[in-house]
């Protein structure tokens, strides 16, 4: 049984990793450098991403963030859903603190209570002082 013992443990430590999803024609550093969408590397990218999103719809939320970094937004939903948002063009906050009031078009992500990734959809994002 103690000559197994180190090749059972290697055989978890293996099977325990992720790999990041394969998305043809993305540059995840890229992605993640254009912070709040401010260098417009995310804009030109984000078409990559919907044609291939049944892959983001495979990942949980930590696979999510490994592949995208962190979001510029999240929101919790009723259920215990939330969503990542990644905002994808230049907009108040290039310039101003995080907290700055802000309208811009941004990537949503909604993770099912689980953390699954259940949907994907380019939309509008606002938030700021003003917002509930």
């Amino acid at each position: 049984m103690k000559r197994y013992t180190p090749l059972l443990l290697l055989m978890l430590a293996a099977a325990c990793q992720t790999t990041p999803a394969d998305i043809a024609g993305f540059n995840a550093y890229l992605w993640k450098q254009d912070k709040a969408g401010c260098g417009r590397e995310r804009s030109q990218m984000v078409d990559t991403l919907m044609v291939q999103r049944d892959k983001l719809l495979q990942l949980n939320e930590n696979e999510l963030i490994s592949l995208l970094g962190n979001p510029d937004a999240r929101e919790l939903w009723e259920r215990n859903q939330k969503f990542l948002i990644y905002l994808l063009e230049p907009n108040a906050r290039c310039q101003a603190p995080e907290d700055a009031p802000v309208t811009a078009k941004a990537l949503h992500i909604r993770l099912s209570a689980i953390g699954r990734a259940n949907e994907v959809f380019i939309g509008s994002f606002k938030a700021g002082r003003d917002q509930p």
